[in-house]
Order: structure tokens, then sequence, then C-alpha cells
């Protein structure tokens, strides 16, 4: 199992990213989830808040900062 798994949400992604995460999670709790891409977008993340299992939300245009962040999530 991977340390950390990322989803890229579009519109119509969001809610199976939401759902296959949360599934993830559940059986496997120190798994890290990111959430990000365009259906992220600076301020609107009100509906990531009402699910305390994502552990990162990456708005879009913050590509070039993934792979400091997933190093660090795995570092801990």
């Amino acid at each position: 199992m991977p340390a950390v798994i990322g989803f890229a949400c579009e519109s119509f992604q969001t809610n199976a990213a939401f759902a296959v995460g949360r599934r993830l999670k559940r059986r496997h709790p120190q798994l890290k989830l990111v959430l990000g891409g365009a259906g992220v977008r600076d301020g609107n993340t009100t509906s990531f808040q009402l699910a305390p299992w994502i552990d990162v939300v990456a708005p879009s245009g913050t590509e070039e900062l993934l792979v400091p962040l997933y190093k660090a999530l795995v570092a801990g």
C-alpha cells in the first residue's frame, strides 16, 4: 500500500474521489490523502472541511508543490 494517494478532482470527479478516498482511509487509516486540481479552487474548500479524513487539499495551480508535499507526508 502506498503511503500517499492523490486525487485530481475535476468538477465531475470530486464526488467519486470523496467516496473512494473515504473507503481507502477507513481500511488504511495511516494512508495520507491529497485532493486537488481544477475542482479545488482557492477559497472554495468548504465541502472539503466536511471531510476530516482528507489530509491535504491542494488548490489548482499548486502542482509544483506536489513532490515536496508527498515527501513531507511520507516523512511524517
